[in-house]
């Protein structure tokens, strides 16, 4: 049996065949769309770590033997998170890294104003860089500020904090980067933000995958 049919017999539930590795068969789970994903877990009857098939219904199996754990939560990743995490790289990179950062799809969609408004949710992706951010300009940014992702906004926004991290005012759109404005030119924007600057405007690069990035975006909009 190939690791890919492997993958898939485990996503089915059946047991594999021998001779083919935990590492294989996590790769294979991982690429070849089989229905469940998979990690790496120590399995207590084998005694040693082994590959677990995470099934759809929230349970893990053990690849070599009958051993399945109880139901496991699961956290599936959301449409934009790929983007933000080559945000974050990019601002690791350059020594920017936000205090923290955080995705979600629970926020009421402000930008809904018709009769559903209320009742849908947005894609949002927040980054705070506090009093303490390194390179940050007390004098002009005393409290650090956010930057802010949503869809369907078609540019990120910024605003300064205030005390106990609460903001100054409503986060004004970033005309310099647009929905999916390139890593690089988003470190651009933190550089001259930290410094105590105004953000440029003149950015125009996007993201290398932004096309897939809106795909994704655009069918969890069409389940809301």
């Amino acid at each position: 049996m190939t690791p890919a049919a492997t993958a898939r017999a485990i996503a089915a539930g059946s047991t594999p065949a021998s001779g083919i590795t935990d590492e294989q068969v996590l790769t294979q789970l991982l690429t070849v769309g089989a229905a469940a994903t998979a990690v790496l877990e120590f399995c207590p009857t084998q005694q040693r770590t082994t590959a677990h098939a995470l099934h759809t219904d929230g349970t893990q199996s053990c690849i070599d033997c009958t051993h399945r754990p109880e139901r496991t939560a699961m956290t599936e990743p959301l449409p934009h998170d790929l983007y933000i995490d080559a945000v974050l790289a990019a601002l690791l990179a350059a020594g920017m890294e936000p205090t923290d950062n955080r995705t979600s799809d629970t926020e009421i969609n402000r930008y809904e104003g018709g009769p559903d408004a209320g009742c849908t949710t947005q894609l949002q992706a927040l980054l705070t860089w506090d009093g303490d951010a390194p390179g940050l300009n007390t004098e002009r940014r005393e409290d650090g500020f956010i930057l802010l992702w949503e869809h369907p906004a078609e540019q990120w926004q910024w605003a300064p904090r205030g005390e106990h991290g609460v903001l100054n005012r409503e986060p004004e759109f970033l005309a310099g980067l647009s929905r999916w404005a390139s890593p690089h030119d988003v470190v651009t924007v933190v550089r001259e933000l930290l410094a105590g600057r105004p953000a440029p405007e003149d950015l125009r690069d996007r993201w290398q995958h932004h096309a897939a990035a809106q795909a994704a975006v655009d069918a969890w909009a069409a389940q809301e």
